[in-house]
């Protein structure tokens, strides 16, 4: 084999490696959710639209629940991509009554301090009260 050809293949090598290496051009930076305190809700769901989704096991045993949904806020302040972080009890509907009402959801899309929340996870806690 040629010198040549060795050292082309060698460069070859050094640059595929460099170029591996490298960072991509524009790598995506998460927007971080602010303090709970400085998000500005505009929109919550009312207790009617708690009673429509209100999970009929928990409602016949008159059982109360708790859910936490984590959901993205997009550039119209709707919630968006939520998922059940928690819910109490387990087994009863709650975690899917909460995803119901997520659409119900809206904030404003910057906080009182001026940041962004379109984008952020916004960690959502919802009560529901039987009685």
């Amino acid at each position: 084999m040629k010198l040549s050809t060795i050292a082309a293949i060698l460069a070859g090598f050094t640059l595929a490696g460099a170029a591996a290496a490298q960072p991509p051009a524009s790598f995506p930076v998460p927007n971080l959710a602010p303090p709970p305190e400085l998000i500005q809700w505009t929109q919550r769901p009312e207790g009617s639209d708690f009673a429509e989704v209100y999970p009929a096991q928990a409602r016949r045993r008159t059982q109360d629940g708790r859910v936490v949904l984590e959901c993205v806020a997009n550039d119209k302040g709707r919630m968006t991509q939520c998922t059940v972080l928690s819910q109490e009890p387990e087994g009863m509907g709650f975690g899917e009554a909460g995803l119901k009402l997520a659409h119900l959801f809206r904030v404003k899309t910057t906080t009182s301090s001026g940041q962004s929340v379109v984008g952020a996870k916004i960690t959502v806690p919802l009560e529901f009260r039987s009685r």
